[in-house]
């Protein structure tokens, strides 16, 4: 584990973005700890990707 990030948050919906400095790609895994009994949906999760062409 290189860094932990803990927030508590308000309810409702909440925008959290993480980055490196410099904006470098080169975050591996992020690990999400839940006690909200109604949990998180995984089409909540946005994953910021370039896009492929071809």
């Amino acid at each position: 584990m290189i860094a932990v990030h803990r927030q508590r948050l308000a309810r409702g919906i909440t925008e959290i973005g993480l980055r490196r400095a410099g904006g470098v790609p080169d975050i591996a895994g992020v690990t999400l700890v839940n006690d909200d009994p109604g949990g998180v949906a995984v089409d909540d999760i946005l994953y910021s990707r370039t896009l492929l062409l071809g």
